[in-house]
């Protein structure tokens, strides 16, 4: 892994959070000059705050532990992702948390020692916490197809139910 000594942009959920859970500002400097006086007002003003609240400061790791479940179609244990399992992928999924310094990750790995899972579980974090245009490149299209078929295709129908319930 190399590191930047560039600092990282804030993002959602990032250290410039914490602590500051309510910026400074009460009820009252949200609300003033509304007219709140409709049935509902109260519902609609919750929802309002929990939206604004911002995203827990998640890791990979820690959203793939989370959020992820394998499918009996992509995995020989299907079930709740657990990085307890292979427990030297921590620290590479990690470092590609948005609070991560690094800017290039370069991992020289075996084969079959969890990598794809590691990747899919990053683009599972993008897609659940800042969805948008991602770029995976593979060696054919053959394979861009299979992987895209038998492994993003799950990864998103499963967390399509986090989202919906993020977003509801």
């Amino acid at each position: 892994m190399s590191e930047s000594s560039s600092t990282p942009l804030p993002t959602s959920g990032s250290a410039l959070h914490e602590g500051d859970d309510d910026h400074g500002l009460t009820d009252n400097d949200l609300t003033e000059g509304l007219d709140l006086g409709f049935e509902g007002a109260e519902d609609v003003l919750r929802a309002w705050r929990r939206g604004m609240r911002p995203d827990a400061d998640l890791t990979v790791s820690e959203w793939a532990d989370a959020h992820r479940w394998l499918s009996s179609r992509a995995s020989a244990e299907p079930g709740r992702y657990r990085t307890a399992r292979t427990p030297y992928l921590r620290a590479i999924m990690d470092a590609l948390s948005p609070s991560h310094p690094a800017q290039r990750i370069s991992f020289m790995k075996a084969a079959q020692v969890g990598a794809t899972e590691a990747g899919n579980n990053w683009i599972g974090f993008v897609i659940h916490h800042a969805p948008g245009p991602m770029l995976a490149v593979l060696p054919t299209v053959e394979m861009a197809k299979r992987t895209s078929r038998g492994r993003i295709d799950p990864l998103r129908a499963s967390n399509a139910s986090t989202v919906t319930a993020r977003t509801s």
